[in-house]
């Protein structure tokens, strides 16, 4: 199909959209680093449901290509995530959907200087636009303008960008040498960079038990 790829990107947006709503709603009941966890267990899960129905060749994993998507994990999921979450605590879901916008665009700056991948005319005229674009908007003040954007959570947002496209440069890098299918390596990063936060959560959130004790989420 000529362009599959573009289309799974606009699904991927759509439906990364959506999971922000829905993030958003529990975004004050829980921390960041609690909804990356609940987001990573939820996802694993159902990748795991949809391997067996979907046809995958055979290939021969090697621990370089995991390890290289480990670090995409730990780079996009751990820290991309719980920043992306963080970001959503304090500026909400429609100012952080702008900031995550940046990460495409990111990605292919990123491409350009590690991977060589050229940028034409017209991708570079859509970085242009789109970093323009979302700074005038998450500038913008809040509600009657008397509320300033929160600058922690601009800086989360900017953050998550970062590493997000980051983590998707570095596992496009093991998927094309390592041709690996999308879904496996998807689930190995999600797997590594989940645990790595799981690991962290008890060192950086003393009371995570009590808390989720009292909200009943244990």
């Amino acid at each position: 199909m000529t362009f599959l790829g573009e289309f799974a990107a606009i699904g991927a947006a759509v439906v990364w959209a959506v999971a922000t709503w829905i993030y958003s709603q529990f975004s004050h009941q829980f921390s960041a680093m609690q909804l990356n966890i609940i987001k990573g267990v939820l996802a694993s899960t159902m990748m795991l449901l949809v391997m067996p129905f979907i046809p995958m060749p055979a290939v021969e994993l090697k621990s370089s290509y995991v390890l290289i998507l480990g670090i995409s994990g730990v780079i996009g999921i751990a820290i991309g995530d719980s920043a992306y979450f963080a970001s959503l605590k304090r500026i909400g879901a429609g100012k952080t959907l702008l900031l995550e916008s940046l990460a495409p665009p990111l990605s292919g700056v990123l491409a350009l200087m590690f991977l060589g991948t050229a940028l034409g005319f017209q991708s570079w005229l859509g970085v242009v636009i789109t970093t323009v674009a979302v700074t005038a908007v998450v500038f913008q003040p809040n509600g009657n303008g008397n509320e300033k954007t929160s600058l922690s959570g601009i800086g989360f947002g900017l953050v998550a960008s970062v590493c997000q496209a980051t983590g998707v440069v570095i596992s496009h890098f093991a998927l094309v040498q390592g041709d690996l299918p999308p879904l496996l390596g998807a689930f190995i990063r999600l797997t590594i960079g989940v645990a790595v936060v799981a690991c962290l959560v008890p060192l950086l959130e003393k009371s995570l038990t009590a808390r989720w004790f009292s909200k009943g989420a244990l």
